[in-house]
Formats: C-alpha cells, sequence, structure tokens
C-alpha cells in the first residue's frame, strides 16, 4: 500500500470534514436560493471532495454525517433531500476498479497483486468477491487498504465481481476438499479463529490428516515445519470434531492433496538439505553433498542417512550411513569435514528428477534419552506417509497452458441461443463456410408496444429484433437470412450492435467481409473500443459486453471486418430488407444472449448474483436514484394518502415539472421562483406547520388540533384551502381560468360550454367522503389531489377533446391552470397563517424545544424502513432491461414503478431571460478561495 495512501487516509477525512464545514458556514447565513446553493454545491464543494476521493473511500457512517451536513444545508434553502458521499464514491471506485482489473498491462498486474494479498489476508476458502466474505470484512482487514474498502462499499449495494474463464485472477484453493469454514459448521468459529489459522496457514482439514487421511497429524507437524509451545485451542476443537465424523468423511481410498514432498528446484537447493530418493526400487534418505554443476545439473550426490534404531525399532530421528551396498560416489575433500572421516561417507548419485525434499527439523537431545546430546535431523511426517507422497503422480501447473489453449476456443461459447435459432445459425455457417468474401447487411430493430402487432406482454415492454442479409460473393441462389429476438438493456444502439455481432458469428474464419449498417453510432462506438481499449472514453462506453463479444468474435475467428455506413430508407433494396427483419424478429419468440463467463475479460459485475450488461457507473446511479424515490414513497407521510388507485392516476412526470417550476439545474434564479417551489413541496410533503402537525409535535403547547378559523374541523394539510367551503371557491374559480386560457390559446368553444364540460370530471369533484374519514384504498383521483399538486393522467387528453386539439399547446394551457392554483391557494395561506399569527399572540404561544416525536409515528416509520429496502430491490429488478421511466407512473403494487422524472424543459420566458441570471460570482469565489 503506497504512502500517499495512508496520509491520505489518516488526513482526508479531516480534509473532506473541513471544506464541508467552511462551505455551509459561508453559505448559510447568505441570502441565496436553492438553486444558488445547489450550484456552489456541485461546482465547488463536490468537485474537491471528489478529488480527495480518488484514494479514499469514506466509511458509511463518516459519509452520512457529511451527507447530513450538506442535506441539512439545502433543505434549509430549497426543502429538497438529496446525496452526496454514498452515490459519487460508489460511481467512481466502481468504474476505476473493474477497469484496472481488466486492463492487459502493468496497471492489471498490480492490482491482481493487491487483490491477491488480500485473498491471503481475509485467508477464506471463498474468493473474496462473494458476497460472504465481503460481509466478513472487518477494520482490521479494512485498515489501510483501499481496495477491501471498495469491495465492502460495493457489496454493502449488492454488487460483486465474477470471475470469467479467461484467468483465475485471484488464487483460492479448489478441489474436493473439507474447509475448516464449513467443516465446523459455525461462520462464527471460523471468524475467531480466522487469523490464528492464516499465521499457520492451515485453511482445510485434509492439512490436519496424514497421507492416507486416515488419521490427524501431532499438531507440531502442521505444513511440514516444525512448532514448539503448547497444543493451540482451535487444534483441539478441529480434531474432536474430525473425531466425530471421521467414519462418514472418506468412503474411498484417497491420497492426501497436501502433499509435503517438495520438488526440488535449481534456483533454491542448497546444500545439506534433506531429500528422499528412488535408488533400486528402494527409497532411501540422504543429505545434499554437492551443489550440481555444468554436465552435471541433472544429477544429485547426496550422504546416505537412515533411521536411528532403537531397541529393535526405527524412531524419527535420522543418522548418517556408515557404509552400505548403495555407495558409489568418493567423497570430495572438504575443509568443513573432519579429514579422517571423510572417506566414511556413504555418498550416493541419483537423478534430479528421482528425488523430493523432505521437511525435517534439527534437535539437540532427546526426548527418551536425555544423554544424548547430539545434533540429529528428525523427520515430521511418517515414512508411511513418505512412501505414499513419494508414489503420488506430480501436479505441475498446467494452467497457463491451458488458459492460452482456451483463449482461442472461448469466442465459440460467447453466444447462448435456444435449439431452434442454433440449428438455423449452424446451416447458415455450413452454407457460407466455401466462401472467404462476404458482404452482410445488418439492423435493429427497437419495438414499444403500441408497434407490435401482439399485445399479450403488456403495456410498457419493449423488444429488441435483429436482421441479417447474407451476400456472399459468388452466391446466386437467392438471399440468406436470418431475424432473432435479443435480450437485455433496451436501446436501438444495442440492437444495431447485436446484428453486427451475429454477422460475425456465421462468418467462417479466416475471411474477409463487408458489413453494412445505417447505425453511425454503433460503428463509432466499435472504432473507439477497438482503438482505445483502455483509454478514458471507452470506460464510459455503454453496450460493453457486446463490444466485448464483438472484439473476441473478429480476434477468434482471424476476421478482416469493414463496417460501411449506408443510408437508413433510401431505398437499397437488401437494407431494407434487413428492417423487415429485425422487425419481425423482435416479435419472435427465439432468444439470444451472451454468456459474459467467456468475455476475454478478468472480471464481470453482479447485482444480487445477476449479470448487469450496463455500464457499472450508469448502473450505480440508477440504483442511487430508486433508492431515493423508495424512501420517498415510504415516508409515513406518503403513505396515508398515495393508495394503488391514486398512484396510476397520477402523471408524476408533470407532476415533477410543475412541483418545480423551473429546471432546478438551470441558471435562471430569483427568490419568488425559490418561494414558490417551496410551497409547493411543503404542501404535497406534509410539512406546512398546520394545528395539527404542531399538536402533534408539542402537544404542551398546542392543546388542540381544531381549526381556530371555523372551530369545526381539525386542521390537517388541506384544511386551510377547505376551510368554510373555500374548496368550493377555488374549484370554480380553477374551471372559469382554465376555460379562458383555453380560449386566449385558441379555443373555438364557447367558455360556458368548456366550463360545463369540466365541471362533469370525476378528477375535478371534491370527495366529501375522503374530507371526512380520510384516504382508503378504494379511493380514486380527485380534486383533493389536485390541491396537493398532483396532475391527473389523462388531464392532458380532456383538454384535447373539450379545448383544443394540439399538443402542444395543451401542455401549455395544463401548465398555466396549475400556477393559477397554487397561486389561489398561497395567497389563501397567506392570509391563514396572519390569522393564526394574531391567535397565538393572543394566546401568548411561544415555545423553543425540540419537537416531540409520537409513539404512532415510530411504530409504523419502523415498519416502512424495514420494507424499503425490499422494495428498491423489486423496482431495480422490474425495469433492469427497460429504459428507465420511459412510461409515466408511480405504481408500487401491481405494476411494480416508482417514478419521479427530472424537471421539464424551460419556457420560453425563462430561455429569453439572460439577464437574470443569478449573481452568486463573489460568493463561489470565496468558497473556492477557501480551498
Amino acid at each position: 500500500m503506497s504512502l500517499g495512501y495512508i496520509f491520505l487516509q489518516i488526513l482526508g477525512i479531516s480534509l473532506v470534514w473541513g471544506k464541508v464545514q467552511h462551505a455551509v458556514r459561508t453559505m448559510l447565513t447568505k441570502a441565496i436560493t436553492d438553486k444558488q446553493c445547489r450550484y456552489i454545491i456541485n461546482q465547488v464543494v463536490l468537485p474537491k471532495i471528489e478529488y480527495l476521493l480518488t484514494d479514499l473511500v469514506v466509511e458509511e457512517n463518516e459519509g452520512e454525517k457529511l451527507n447530513v451536513k450538506l442535506r441539512k444545508l439545502f433543505k434549509h434553502k430549497c426543502r429538497f433531500s438529496r446525496t452526496m458521499m454514498d452515490n459519487r464514491q460508489t460511481q467512481m471506485h466502481a468504474k476505476e476498479l473493474i477497469h484496472r482489473i481488466n486492463r492487459q498491462d502493468l496497471v492489471g498486474d498490480t492490482t491482481k497483486v493487491r487483490l491477491q494479498q488480500l485473498q491471503n489476508k481475509m485467508w477464506d476458502p471463498e474468493i473474496i468477491y462473494n458476497q460472504s466474505v465481503i460481509n466478513s470484512m472487518r477494520k482490521s482487514h479494512t485498515k489501510n487498504n483501499l481496495t477491501a474498502k471498495i469491495l465492502s462499499l460495493l457489496g454493502k449495494k449488492g454488487i460483486t465481481f465474477k470471475q470469467t474463464e479467461l484467468e483465475d485472477l485471484l488464487c483460492a484453493p479448489k478441489g474436493d476438499l473439507y474447509d475448516l469454514k464449513h467443516f465446523m459448521g459455525n461462520g462464527a468459529w471460523y471468524n475467531r479463529n480466522r487469523d490464528n489459522l492464516r499465521r499457520r496457514g492451515v485453511m482445510f482439514l485434509e492439512q490436519l490428516l496424514n497421507a492416507d487421511l486416515t488419521q490427524n497429524i501431532p499438531w507440531q507437524q502442521i505444513g511440514g515445519s516444525s512448532s514448539t509451545g503448547v497444543q493451540l485451542r482451535w487444534y483441539e476443537e478441529v480434531i474432536e470434531e474430525y473425531k466425530q465424523k471421521k467414519e462418514g468423511l472418506y468412503t474411498q481410498e484417497k491420497i492426501n492433496p497436501f502433499n509435503t514432498l517438495r520438488e526440488i528446484n535449481m534456483n533454491e537447493i542448497k546444500r545439506f538439505q534433506m531429500v528422499v530418493t528412488q535408488k533400486e526400487s528402494k527409497l532411501i534418505y540422504g543429505a545434499i553433498s554437492r551443489i550440481p554443476k555444468g554436465k552435471e545439473r541433472s544429477s544429485l550426490v547426496i550422504q546416505h542417512y537412515i533411521q536411528e534404531t532403537l531397541d529393535g525399532e526405527e524412531r524419527s530421528p535420522l543418522i548418517p550411513c556408515e557404509g552400505c551396498a548403495l555407495r558409489d560416489i568418493t567423497p570430495m575433500k572438504d575443509k568443513r569435514v573432519i579429514p579422517k572421516n571423510e572417506h566414511s561417507k556413504c555418498l550416493v548419485k541419483t537423478g534430479m528428477e528421482q528425488s523430493k525434499i523432505i521437511p525435517v527439523r534439527q534437535r539437540i537431545g532427546s526426548t527418551t534419552h536425555k544423554e544424548d546430546r547430539k545434533i540429529k535431523r528428525r523427520l515430521l511426517i511418517s515414512p508411511k506417509s513418505i512412501r505414499i507422497y513419494f508414489k503420488a503422480p506430480s501436479v505441475t501447473n498446467t494452467i497457463k497452458s491451458q488458459k492460452d489453449s482456451t483463449v482461442s476456443m472461448m469466442h465459440k461459447h460467447i453466444l447462448i441461443t435456444e435449439s431452434t435459432l442454433d440449428k438455423e445459425i449452424k446451416e447458415l455457417q455450413m452454407k457460407v463456410a466455401q466462401y472467404t468474401q462476404i458482404n452482410f447487411y445488418t439492423d435493429g430493430s427497437l419495438l414499444t408496444y403500441k408497434e407490435q402487432d401482439n399485445q399479450r406482454e403488456g403495456q410498457g415492454e419493449t423488444r429488441m429484433g435483429i436482421g441479417v442479409v447474407i451476400n456472399p460473393r459468388g452466391y446466386d441462389e437467392g438471399i440468406m437470412k436470418m431475424s432473432a429476438r435479443i435480450t437485455g438493456p433496451a436501446s436501438s444502439t444495442r440492437a444495431e450492435l447485436w446484428a453486427i455481432l451475429m454477422a460475425l458469428e456465421m462468418s467462417p474464419s479466416n475471411s474477409k467481409i463487408k458489413i453494412y449498417t445505417d447505425s453511425a453510432s454503433a460503428i463509432a462506438a466499435i472504432k473507439r473500443f477497438m482503438t482505445n481499449r483502455w483509454g478514458k472514453k471507452t470506460k464510459d462506453l455503454k453496450n460493453s459486453n457486446v463490444l466485448q463479444a464483438i472484439a473476441n468474435k473478429c480476434n477468434g475467428k482471424r476476421i478482416i471486418f469493414d463496417l460501411v455506413k449506408v443510408e437508413v430508407h433510401a431505398g437499397i433494396f437488401l437494407n431494407e430488407r434487413t428492417d423487415f427483419l429485425a422487425k419481425k424478429g423482435a416479435r419472435e419468440d427465439q432468444l439470444a444472449e451472451i454468456n459474459p463467463r467467456f468475455l476475454q475479460r478478468k472480471i464481470n459485475y453482479e447485482w444480487n448474483n445477476m449479470s448487469i450488461d450496463t455500464d457499472i457507473k450508469e448502473f450505480s446511479k440508477r440504483e442511487q436514484k430508486i433508492n431515493w424515490y423508495v424512501k420517498w414513497r415510504t415516508q409515513y407521510r406518503v403513505v396515508k394518502w398515495c393508495n394503488q388507485h391514486i398512484t396510476r392516476e397520477t402523471d408524476w412526470k408533470l407532476t415533477q415539472q410543475i412541483l418545480q417550476g423551473t429546471k432546478i439545474s438551470s441558471r435562471f434564479t430569483n427568490n419568488k421562483d425559490s418561494n414558490d417551489r417551496t410551497f409547493r413541496c411543503k404542501v404535497l410533503n406534509n410539512e406546512l406547520p398546520v394545528l395539527r402537525n404542531l399538536h402533534m409535535r408539542k402537544p404542551d403547547l398546542y392543546s388542540s388540533d381544531l381549526c381556530v378559523i371555523c372551530s369545526q374541523k381539525k386542521e390537517d394539510m388541506l384544511h386551510p384551502f377547505e376551510c368554510k367551503g373555500y374548496d368550493q371557491i377555488i374549484r370554480k374559480k380553477l374551471i372559469q381560468q382554465l376555460a379562458i386560457i383555453g380560449i386566449n390559446h385558441g379555443s373555438k368553444k364557447e367558455k360556458s360550454e368548456i366550463v360545463k364540460a369540466f365541471q362533469k370530471e370525476s378528477f375535478l369533484k371534491i370527495d366529501i367522503g375522503r374530507q371526512i374519514r380520510g384516504i382508503i384504498e378504494s379511493d380514486h383521483f380527485s380534486f383533493v389531489d389536485m390541491l396537493k399538486g398532483l396532475v391527473y393522467k389523462y388531464m392532458g387528453n380532456k383538454i384535447k377533446i373539450i379545448i383544443t386539439p394540439d399538443t402542444g399547446k395543451g401542455k401549455k394551457i395544463l401548465k398555466q391552470t396549475f400556477n393559477f392554483l397554487k397561486m389561489l391557494m398561497k395567497l389563501k395561506w397567506t392570509e391563514r397563517c396572519s390569522l393564526i399569527l394574531k391567535w397565538e399572540t393572543e394566546n401568548k404561544i411561544v415555545d423553543t424545544r425540540n419537537l416531540t416525536i409520537n409513539e404512532h409515528y415510530e411504530t409504523i416509520k419502523g415498519t416502512l424502513l424495514a420494507k424499503a429496502e425490499s422494495i428498491k430491490n423489486e423496482i431495480i429488478l422490474w425495469r433492469m432491461f427497460q429504459k428507465m421511466f420511459e412510461e409515466s407512473g408511480f405504481e408500487v403494487y401491481k405494476s411494480r414503478e416508482l417514478f419521479i422524472i427530472e424537471c421539464g424543459a424551460q419556457t420560453e420566458q425563462q430561455k429569453s431571460a439572460k439577464n437574470r441570471r443569478f449573481a452568486v460570482a463573489e460568493l463561489t469565489e470565496r468558497v473556492r478561495d477557501r480551498y
């Protein structure tokens, strides 16, 4: 880990916190609007924090503290809730880590080393990409380890990595073994002993057993190295569990895969190393006497050792042989050997390949004969285990050669097709196999529900289809063609890329082809991906799986292909034919998809164990946006009034536009615009200080929630606009104004005719039952919901039918109508506030205490928070393979659609108001200077 990262880890949080604190203090006391506040946060504060986050991961609790500061500031200015750290750093770190891992250069190699270090540190039989391993990470694992913190951050959002067939990126033990994590049947036990096991190098039960897996070995001999001290507690617990389960573990004779005999490496060979070798069909022990050199590098000279015999029993100490029939080498003169004993050595010559290093230890004295103080080499494994291990076949590292041979074949397994489509593709491949120059015409189609003939699939479904026409040079037996339906996130570019991929699939190897397509975006994406593989622009490309598959097919088949742009619907027969085939394919049931395991990259990312074929940055944005939508939808204040019917009958796109007035990201602002937006948001989110809210928060101060004006009903959020029949007045004025606005926009109907028509509409009727009993599941959209700021889903159609068929004018009429409604409501609220203030003065109501949380509220809020996560996951799944938010509606119950759309375009008046740009230059510069 670099020194720079450790330095940033120590000081980074304090630097980030200082920047946020200064920005908040600077803006808090300034008379700026919500847009000005948002601009300074996004353009000044966050870019500086993002720079620090390049080599830093903010923990969840630390990020929440920073979020709270900025949220409080922003809510102080506009009453909106927004996020900062978790969203931005997830996008940045996820994209950068995946890009570094998949690189095939020095950056990729160093990233692999860091991941392997983390794998070793975690000491887990499973890959660290697995969610279970990520969840077990503790502070000791993530401390000063940027990679561990990134994986932990992504794991909390359900994002994990999956290795492909190209390369085993991380070396985690595999095989038919009993790892201690699962063998003990207790994850807590493994987590408690994880560090002790790592220090001893033990992960599997077989490491504690002998060669034929029939009994355990003494704990001092674990790993073929000598140990001293008291027997470890974890060893006792494992052996006790092993003895209880011993009978059913190994039903067949097996050899322990943890062979403690090592192959001899010329780079590591040393004198006096103990080896075992085969001589005249007999295993003998010996110490290396000479380092092989020159022509003798393939042979080995050892000094023969035998086991010490005591009372006729062979024991573990090894002693030099004094001479036997195996001796076949004359000793060389060595100053370190006493001359008189030089000729008594029993030296044996053997082959290097026939010898293996055995684990021994040197020890002074004996436990049975304390008077024996000689230094002796002692075997750490039994002679029986040595015989078994020696005869076991050597396992050489053939992974690299296997992978190299697999890379050229991986492209054959990239596509997953149904049996009928697979048969069709193979037949076409056989037909074009004899041709080396082929022309392909390709096209992709994106069909929505309205374009489909068969409407079984339901409203809102989007299908993609591809069409390919094959025209080999010299082929005159007609047109070869195919069509299919494809999967993945719906987009026209993706369909075009899929058609090109299918053309490469059907092309013979070592051929030269031309692919004609009418998609300039597909050609540009392929060109950028092929020529700038590891560049910055490539990281942001969408449809990365399809582009990678195209590159793999091209390289695996050694195809040379040219992409030719043709005009759309220009009368080119074959191109028009492919367009027809693509639309036909979208209606078919034959599906084709990509198997990401066989893409020539090291890892793919998954969300909740599902492969996602979209850019991880875009997915992270989507996940965070849906997360905030779910939080809003599951608020106590929203659940009380937003039932299933109202959800479906509300046009949430127009509601969002009218709610915000002018686009929040625009640079046109003033106090009136900010105040109007604040009022609309408070009405919708039940944040106006009505007596019901004040009574719940401070019951000691506000003893009753009855309206002080009419003294008949409780003053909830909408009562100020319904008090003494004012809702009837508002409704009447609104319909009258709607007719006037319609006539001003060129309606040919009379005002009375328009008024009469809208008075009959159900969405403009006042629901007396809702005012008395509150909302229930059977209630539908009514005028009460319009007072909240919701737009009826079919109100635009009603305007087109009753007033004018012009869609553009209809939208303007609708927006002006709602602006008039909010103006009436604001005037009424201003009048109500003056009366309440006068009443509070007369009753001397003054208090500065903090609010009191109602127990009923706490209970319901806890239930909503518990279900919010599952609702969010359902929405992500439901919308995963469709264009986000293409249909209006806020449906959680049946269609599982949660919907809040960004603001719409600015009006012509706003576009022309360039002279009203907000004046925050001085404030912005003050914040910039501080950094």
